[in-house]
């Protein structure tokens, strides 16, 4: 099963964990078509055979109201297969990790699948998986990508950061 699950045309307001969800399957699943809060993790969400945290977008924030992905340092989210799946056709805002992103499966700790993605990514915390420990398919992208943290690939030929950008 999945720990928390919300499908909603949308979403206006905010999701925060400062607790633990756990889920079968998955641990938080959002479908939204627009977001116009953001998203912050202080606790533990776990997703145990699938993925820690999906989301799945047409539009997260906007240009006028920007809505940050955060995880803190107090955060951990951990997916059997994928720590955190981000796909949207547009992102607005930061997408910020401070603490743990781990997925165990054959890759991505962090896979963030966006056409427009407006803000920075910015990791200083830690994201580890197989391979593909950070797999970012944007097509314009408007910020920076920063890394002050650890990523790491646990493979011996796996891929620390897969970056696919279109301008």
């Amino acid at each position: 099963g999945v720990g928390f699950f919300m499908a909603v045309p949308v979403f206006d307001g905010a999701f925060v964990n400062d607790g633990g969800i756990d889920g079968g399957l998955h641990g938080v699943q959002l479908v939204l078509g627009q977001a116009t809060g953001g998203f912050t993790n202080n606790g533990d969400i776990e997703g145990v055979s699938g993925t820690g945290v999906w989301i799945s977008a047409e539009r997260w924030g906007s240009p006028d109201a920007r809505a940050d992905i955060r995880n803190t340092s107090s955060g951990t989210i951990t997916g059997g297969e994928t720590g955190l799946w981000i796909t949207a056709l547009e992102v607005f805002g930061d997408l910020i990790n401070d603490g743990v992103i781990f997925g165990g499966g054959a890759d991505t700790g962090l896979f963030l699948d966006a056409l427009l993605f407006v803000g920075d990514i910015i990791n200083g915390g830690t994201i580890e998986a197989p391979t593909n420990a950070v797999a970012l398919e944007i097509g314009t992208l408007e910020g920076e990508i920063v890394n002050t943290g650890t990523i790491r690939a646990t493979d011996a030929n796996g891929v620390a950061v897969a970056l696919v950008v279109g301008n």
